[in-house]
């Protein structure tokens, strides 16, 4: 009887063990999840923070596309003047060479 009530206590101790063991590795696995949701949060934010940049980037480009549209646009109308003007010019100066 004695004998057994030593097998079992060292049964038990051996039990103990086991769950302290597993006790730690839960401990060691639930550290690294934590870890691992910061850092996913962190690159969370850092995306989110990035996303911002790019918007504004996007929205400035949009802008300056806009603009670089209408120069053209005043470019194109400048040169149709210019060149209803050299016309206008070559008139005028056959015009007056009639007139000589």
């Amino acid at each position: 009887k004695l004998e057994r009530t030593k097998s079992d206590s060292i049964q038990l101790e051996k039990q103990q063990q086991e769950v302290k063991a597993d006790d730690i590795q839960a401990k060691k696995e639930l550290y690294k999840a934590e870890m691992n949701i910061q850092f996913t949060r962190q690159q969370m934010v850092e995306s989110q923070s990035k996303n911002e940049e790019f918007k504004k980037l996007l929205a400035s480009k949009v802008g300056h596309d806009q603009r670089i549209v209408e120069l053209n646009k005043t470019m194109k109308e400048t040169e149709y003047q210019i060149l209803k003007e050299v016309e206008m010019i070559k008139i005028y100066q056959e015009q007056l060479e009639k007139l000589d």
